[in-house]
């Protein structure tokens, strides 16, 4: 078989040996194996060995009781470390600070740093998009330093094309920069979605916008969005704060805690639930920082973003 890098592979049809694609496959399928082999091996064993089964469930149980009192405790030690950052003057702090940064080989303040801020869309209304921007404006951080890509896909159509056209002329003057990037389709290797979008929006506003005018890939901060992301006021300098006083900046990733609450009492009731559940979920993993990956909306130093072509 033709030697393939671990990150060429997005499933186990991209194997062309069958041998080693059946095994891939497998590996693929152990996780959900185990979980429901659990699950009906419960329900077979209990006829044949109900006392073996009696003491596996309440082992089971005492396990789950601590993984809730420790997953709660988590839960409770996130949300009030959220509400005490929300109190937080973080541009009164970031503007206190300057730094000297090996990796940029001089001192920087807040003031050097520029935020590039991808909207991936597909066929959103205009009213979710004006209204992730209008936000943008509602953010303490000065525009001037804040850099605006709307990523559309060029399948949408000439409708889409002339709604995003229509906003970049609305708010371009509200920002240093706004740029529409436009993703054609059929690319060779890729897969339709919201990372081959942001992607390819990376490289637009790289070669049109940050090389043409120079600016430094150490002084930039890219965050992607959902299109639907609606940022707390502070977001931009809690995030310049962390990105300067981080030891290690540049080989960092930098996760906020999504809370989904944007509709939440239009919503249906199903989807409030799974809602919730996942903004409870994504504060309990800001305390287990070994668990922590990059989830949905976050940012990413330009000089990895930039290098590495993400994703």
């Amino acid at each position: 078989m033709e030697k393939k890098e671990y990150l060429d592979i997005s499933k186990a049809s991209d194997i062309k040996n069958p041998g080693e694609r059946r095994l891939y496959r497998f590996f693929e399928m152990l996780p959900g194996i185990i979980s429901l082999g659990t699950l009906f091996g419960v329900l077979v064993f209990s006829w044949v060995l109900p006392s073996w089964v009696a003491v596996f469930i309440i082992c089971f149980c005492f396990y789950y009781f601590f993984r809730i009192f420790y997953f709660s405790l988590n839960q409770l030690v996130g949300y009030f470390r959220v509400k005490k950052s929300m109190k937080t003057d973080w541009l009164e702090k970031v503007k206190g600070i300057k730094v000297e940064n090996p990796s940029a080989g001089s001192g920087r303040s807040w003031k050097d740093i520029y935020h590039v801020i991808i909207f991936p869309a597909y066929k959103e209304p205009r009213r979710i998009i004006e209204e992730s921007i209008e936000d943008l404006i509602k953010s303490d951080y000065p525009k001037e330093k804040m850099i605006v890509v709307l990523a559309i896909e060029k399948r949408v159509g000439e409708f889409f094309e002339n709604q995003a056209k229509g906003i970049a002329e609305q708010y371009s003057s509200k920002f240093f920069k706004f740029l529409i990037s436009l993703h054609p389709d059929n690319i060779e290797g890729e897969i339709s979605g919201k990372g081959s979008n942001t992607a390819y929006a990376g490289k637009e506003v790289k070669e049109k916008v940050v090389d043409k005018l120079g600016i430094p890939y150490e002084n930039i901060l890219v965050s992607t969005f959902d299109i639907d992301t609606k940022v707390f006021s502070q977001y931009f300098a809690c995030l310049t704060w962390y990105y300067l006083t981080e030891k290690n900046p540049v080989y960092a990733s930098y996760q906020p805690i999504p809370i989904y609450n944007n509709n939440i009492w239009s919503a249906h009731i199903l989807s409030r639930i799974v809602s919730t559940s996942n903004t409870f979920w994504q504060m309990i993993q800001q305390e287990r920082e070994e668990k922590l990956t990059t989830y949905s909306s976050h940012s990413t130093p330009g000089k990895v973003f930039f290098e590495v072509g993400y994703p």
